[in-house]
């Protein structure tokens, strides 16, 4: 999959000020975004796909290996392709008061992916089977009938596992369709958003309840309190490479923010991001 340039993250000045003086982006439970259907949406497709395709007799046993995996909620940043966006200024900026950060996928490190292909099944030091940890940057897929097909294909898949006939060397069938489940409910969203044209960098594992860990760019978890919750975060590091490159590689300032250039250059070159290009949105709002 070839990746953008850049994936844009659109942000309030206090996210933006957070962000550069960290050197982290916080990846977020994906139940607290704005999409009601989030998740749901791709469940809804491969629940749908097994009891249209799979025998009425036997449709609960399909269902049971996916509904004990699907309360797994990953944690992910928001993107967008969309570069200079007066929808995602209003919505995402502070109503364009705020700023977007241009961030180049190639120097993170991570695999650009659609989030089933980065499960592997590997041995670990005592020789036992497992699934590793998984971070990823992929785009949102909107199309329904694509995303029906897909479904489809991995309940057919899932069948023909279960099948002595037809079955093949690899993963069981149940662990095939939970990796098949957890792609789609990660990266398939309803049409309604798709002028967003979303990109994610998502972190999670099938098992619920193995801990977060893995990544050299993944920190420890975060207790943040938030609408009279405590929330938990998974910082991605965004530090310069060790060549000295930053991800970070241009930022916009929205149409209605008050911070200057050559104020927000220093505030870059404090913070070690001294090749990122400052730039005023051209969006004329006010």
């Amino acid at each position: 999959m070839k990746a953008p340039d850049l994936i844009w993250h659109y942000c309030p000045v206090e996210s933006f000020r957070s962000i550069v003086e960290s050197s982290a982006i916080w990846l977020s439970n994906a139940q607290w975004l704005n999409d009601q259907t989030e998740m749901a949406w791709g469940r809804r497709l491969i629940s749908s796909a097994l009891r249209r395709i799979a025998d009425d007799a036997t449709t609960d046993s399909y269902l049971v290996p996916y509904q004990s995996w699907n309360n797994t909620w990953p944690h992910v940043a928001c993107f967008s392709t969309c570069k200079d966006s007066l929808p995602q200024w209003r919505a995402y900026a502070d109503d364009g008061a705020g700023f977007a950060l241009g961030i180049a996928p190639r120097t993170l490190g991570i695999p650009i992916s659609f989030p089933e292909r980065l499960f592997v099944r590997r041995s670990d030091d005592r020789g036992e089977v497992m699934s590793d940890w998984a971070v990823f940057c992929f785009p949102m897929i909107y199309d329904v009938r694509g995303q029906r097909r897909e479904a489809a294909k991995a309940v057919q898949r899932f069948l023909d596992g279960r099948d002595p006939g037809k079955r093949v060397q690899g993963a069981p069938p149940d662990e095939k369709l939970q990796k098949d489940a957890f792609a789609m409910t990660m990266a398939f969203k309803s049409p309604y958003f798709h002028e967003e044209r979303e990109y994610r960098i998502a972190y999670g594992h099938l098992d619920p309840a193995r801990r977060f860990q893995g990544h050299e760019r993944i920190g420890r978890l975060v207790r943040q309190p938030r609408n009279n919750q405590l929330r938990m975060y998974t910082p991605f590091s965004l530090a310069p490479s060790p060549s000295g490159e930053s991800p970070i590689r241009v930022v916009r300032l929205g149409p209605k923010c008050k911070a200057g250039v050559a104020e927000v250059t220093r505030l870059l070159e404090n913070n070690r991001i001294c090749d990122a290009r400052v730039q005023r949105s051209r969006a004329p709002y006010r």
